[in-house]
């Protein structure tokens, strides 16, 4: 049977930086999405790759993300090299029982009774938003949307999941990511030092990038109380280090945790945020459509949990545009044990890739798949969908513990901008695309802004909290399981 042929690893460096630098052949193409697309056209559903000394199969095919993810779950662990100065020890990097154990713990913040209680942050957060863009679109300069909805991003995950502003620059904080990813998935290769050893080329930009990161956690812990909320992620998991009976959970978890969330309660949301606001401006009719239903949804007030449940066409549009531009474009695991994925076999500690992106745009799942058409989601179009030809936020157990959150998030901010501005790509070409950890536009998405004329005045939000709580016990949860696919 077919397998992946392996070579010495001759690199200086190693897999430091875990299997991302070595998908040079995607990054260097100059059209990595294409590349991927035309390998899955002309192999079957599993691919195996030359990636130095690991063996690497590229997987293509629905059937065997099932496979991986759900039947034969348990002999698939989390491949994470490369990305512990993001995560450090935090659940997103632990398997089995102890994941569940921590899992169990941080699943109360975000239930969705929750999700009333943070609608109200949410929107404190698109207010400054707002108040942001209008500042810039005077100028008449393009903005880079991807900066401004990570900035955004950020502040929702601190006001709701830890009770505070944003305690640090959300534009510095930005660019330190980027640097680490950039570094670490288009590695620069060895420089050689003075005494005649090698290092890596790009050592200086890893180690301020990752210092960046690595002081948040300090800096939100010393940042003032927004309310004094108990109920709130950063209460749940200090309470866990607080208790005798759970040690697993001490301080540097607290911090991991923290870290984990800064990156993926920002980082998925900002792109997915960004790219639709890319692909509505493309499309203008869809973001007249939008507009026309925040106006019969909420109008010029502010929106709440309910409204959200009614904005069946954006939250359409969010899905689809994850469907286009998933956020996070593959996932990788590792093979505990030797298995067969569509005739190949595959051996213990075998990296496995699942192509989210490209099952997302399979012409066996999807009719015209590189079409933008948020009508494909709506509800008698999607009964037929094939089990697991869409994930953008990953599948089985280990399925992301934010990701309703995250498209309330979303949903509720493209809603509010595109009521308030008008939005224009601002380059003749298309978005390159870097295929990072995420799906990222290789040199941002600049994007002109324009205050709409009939745009509404800025929020009042946190006056307007206190109906929220209220109405908090009247929203059944199970609508917002049903309205984010949860």
């Amino acid at each position: 049977m077919p397998s992946a042929q392996t070579h010495p690893d001759t690199h200086a460096g190693g897999s430091a930086y875990g299997i991302w630098p070595k998908l040079a052949a995607l990054h260097n193409s100059g059209n990595p999405l294409g590349l991927l697309l035309q390998m899955a056209r002309h192999h079957d559903g599993c691919i195996p790759l030359q990636m130095r000394s690991q063996r690497v199969f590229l997987i293509t095919e629905a059937q065997h993300f099932k496979h991986v993810l759900q039947t034969n779950g348990a002999n698939y662990t989390k491949y994470l090299d490369g990305m512990t100065p993001i995560f450090g020890g935090s659940m997103i990097t632990m398997d089995g029982a102890l994941w569940q154990k921590m899992r169990g713990i941080q699943q109360p913040a975000f239930h969705p009774d929750m999700m009333s209680e943070y609608v109200p942050h949410f929107l404190a957060a698109i207010g400054k938003g707002k108040d942001r863009l209008t500042q810039l679109a005077r100028s008449g300069e393009p903005v880079d949307i991807c900066e401004e909805t990570w900035a955004l991003a950020a502040d929702m995950t601190c006001k709701a999941l830890f009770d505070r502003e944003t305690p640090f620059n959300p534009y510095f904080v930005f660019k330190a990511v980027k640097a680490f990813t950039n570094v670490t998935n288009h590695d620069s290769g060895p420089v050689q030092n003075g005494d005649g050893g090698y290092r890596n080329g790009n050592d200086g930009k890893i180690a301020h990038a990752t210092g960046t990161w690595a002081a948040l956690p300090d800096i939100i812990l010393g940042a003032a109380l927004l309310q004094g909320r108990e109920r709130t992620l950063l209460r749940f998991i200090e309470a866990a280090a607080e208790d005798a009976a759970i040690p697993e959970f001490d301080q540097r978890q607290v911090l991991d945790e923290i870290k984990q969330y800064v990156w993926a309660g920002t980082e998925t949301t900002a792109l997915m945020l960004a790219w639709a606001l890319y692909l509505t401006s493309a499309h203008p009719e869809v973001a007249d459509q939008i507009r026309h239903e925040a106006s019969s949804v909420f109008g010029d007030r502010e929106p709440g949990l309910p409204d959200y449940l009614k904005l069946t066409y954006t939250r359409n549009v969010i899905q689809e545009t994850m469907r286009m531009y998933p956020p996070i474009w593959s996932l990788a695991r590792k093979a505990e044990a030797g298995d067969v994925i569509g005739g190949h076999d595959i051996e213990a500690g075998d990296t496995i890739v699942l192509g989210t992106y490209v099952v997302h745009h399979n012409p066996r799942y999807w009719d015209h798949p590189d079409r933008f058409d948020p009508d494909r989601f709506a509800s008698d179009r999607a009964k037929g969908r094939a089990p697991y030809s869409y994930l953008p936020f990953g599948g089985g157990k280990r399925a992301c513990i934010g990701s309703a959150m995250s498209q309330i998030e979303a949903a509720l901010a493209l809603s509010l901008f595109l009521r308030d501005f008008e939005f224009e790509y601002a380059r003749e070409e298309p978005p390159r695309i870097s295929l990072t950890v995420t799906l990222s536009p290789k040199q941002g998405l600049p994007l002109r802004v324009r205050r709409r004329a009939q745009a509404a005045t800025s929020y009042a939000p946190m006056a307007w909290a206190p109906a929220a709580r209220r109405s908090a016990r009247a929203v059944d949860p199970e609508p917002v399981q049903r309205a984010v696919g949860g």
